[in-house]
């Protein structure tokens, strides 16, 4: 069975040294089911509204093309740059 659409979660470096990169955590078959699995990946494990909340940089992607960004499109456009500036340095 082909999977079309790919759900990719932002990992940032953790160590100094550490690279920028795109995580596929998650394939689906129809574009539904990619738009509900993006958005509860991106509301996972939010904390109390007591806390400051933090929520990854997803993006839902079929073919190669981007068709969901969350939380923005700037957001996934701005990690798209300090990965492609990590690979221009390599």
């Amino acid at each position: 069975m082909e999977f079309p659409f790919s759900i990719f979660v932002y990992e940032a470096p953790l160590r100094p040294g550490d690279k920028a990169h795109w995580n596929e955590v998650l394939r689906a078959n129809t574009q539904q089911w990619a738009i509900y699995a993006a958005g509860l990946l991106h509301n996972a494990d939010v904390p109390s509204q007591d806390t400051v909340p933090e929520r990854p940089v997803v993006k839902a992607v079929r073919y190669g093309i981007t068709f969901l960004a969350l939380p923005s499109e700037e957001a996934v456009e701005r990690v798209e740059r300090v990965i492609a500036k990590q690979q221009k340095t390599e």
